[in-house]
């Protein structure tokens, strides 16, 4: 465990000799002088099928807590490492709050204010995949939603980051995508695609009004085939039928 004034330099040495499988870098703002906690931790599985195989797992968890200042100072030389090591590390996450690392946070995808539009864009983002589409249909606006960098957001409203919500940066071989945050929203409805809801699957998300549902089922039905297409009523839990006749 490494305390107090410790630098960056050495963590970064630390996990470089480690080649640990998973490293989880928390960024907490705090007062009092800057503190650098590191806890490893190795697991070991044993399979028997004819014959004993081992499989070792490392995972690193670094605590960094410090001023505003002292974090921001910090978060590129961590970043950095992140990038370089790409290939040594299965997994990278640097989580801190969106204000402390939010000029390293891209600005959403806003690719249209008509669902039209909304429509247009999955319909194209989904030619190449032969996953199920789900779309989840919300009656509820919401104050906010998480988004990752590689989805598309729709809406007739405003979007802005939310600063005071987690936030992380994603590096290593296996990340399924660069950063995870979250915008505030505001308007009458919203469609976003989803990376995050889930690995199974292409995740969209519907919020409008329930009047509002039939016209966003119309669009949508055409975008993929009917046996991988799913509607899920998120407020009653439940799929839709398919094909969809009436709905209301």
């Amino acid at each position: 465990m490494a305390r107090s004034n410790d630098e960056w330099g050495n963590v970064a040495n630390l996990l470089r000799t480690s080649r640990a499988n998973k490293v989880t870098i928390y960024l907490k703002q705090a007062g009092g002088n800057p503190k650098i906690e590191v806890m490893m931790r190795t697991s070991i599985k044993s399979r028997i099928k004819g014959h004993e195989r081992r499989r070792e797992r490392k995972e690193a968890s670094i605590s960094i807590s410090g001023t505003e200042t002292y974090l921001r100072r910090l978060t590129p030389h961590i970043i950095s490492y992140a990038q370089m090591h790409e290939l040594d590390h299965e997994l990278i996450m640097i989580n801190a709050k969106a204000g402390i690392i939010r000029d390293y946070l891209p600005a959403p995808h806003i690719d249209g204010n008509t669902i039209e539009e909304a429509a247009a864009k999955i319909k194209e983002l989904t030619e190449s995949i032969v996953d199920d589409l789900i779309i989840h249909l919300f009656d509820d606006y919401p104050d906010w939603t998480s988004i990752t960098d590689m989805d598309y957001l729709f809406t007739d409203g405003w979007v802005r980051l939310k600063e005071d919500v987690d936030a992380s940066i994603y590096g290593g071989y296996n990340k399924r995508y660069n950063v995870e945050y979250s915008v505030s929203v505001g308007g009458t409805w919203l469609i976003n695609t989803n990376l995050s809801y889930g690995k199974d699957g292409f995740h969209v998300i519907a919020v409008t009004p329930r009047k509002n549902w039939r016209a966003i089922i119309e669009l949508m039905k055409y975008v993929a085939p009917g046996d991988r297409l799913f509607f899920v009523d998120e407020d009653r839990d439940c799929v839709l039928p398919f094909p969809i006749r009436h709905y209301q």
